[in-house]
């Protein structure tokens, strides 16, 4: 795991980006973005200077305007290596408060990096959560 980059403002606009430090990122690496805004509903997307595809796992809200906050979970599998001073941008409806973090991981099976997802908030001192289901696969005999 590595973290490519970090941003943050609490101007109001509609996209916020990270640029790929001298490292870069490797073809066949998975990027994880998350996202934390203002809760505003509307589209949260991903794009790379390379064209990379990211598909959004999570977004769930907790609280309303500006003593609420949303975090959204997109990822990518890197099918064109990014190099230093590309970027990755987030486009989110306007807010002003937003954050985002960019991590990469090298080692993740090709194929469907999702397995499973589970989202909750609440305000309980002794929180649970029922956790993802499991899911059951077919054995052969």
């Amino acid at each position: 795991m590595k973290n490519v980059g970090t941003a943050g403002n609490a101007t109001a606009g509609t996209t916020i980006a990270v640029t790929v430090p001298a490292a870069g990122v490797a073809a066949n690496n998975t990027v994880i973005v998350t996202f934390a805004m203002d809760p505003a509903a509307g589209t949260v997307s991903v794009a790379d200077t390379r064209g990379n595809t990211y598909t959004s796992n999570a977004d769930i809200v907790n609280g309303s305007g500006t003593s609420g906050v949303r975090t959204v979970i997109l990822s990518a599998r890197v099918t064109t290596a990014l190099t230093s001073g590309n970027t990755i941008t987030v486009t989110f409806p306007s807010v002003a408060a937003k954050a985002v973090s960019v991590n990469e991981f090298s080692g993740i099976a090709a194929g469907n990096v999702l397995d499973r997802t589970s989202t909750a908030t609440g305000t309980s001192t002794a929180p649970t959560s029922m956790g993802p289901r499991r899911r059951s696969r077919p054995t052969s005999s």
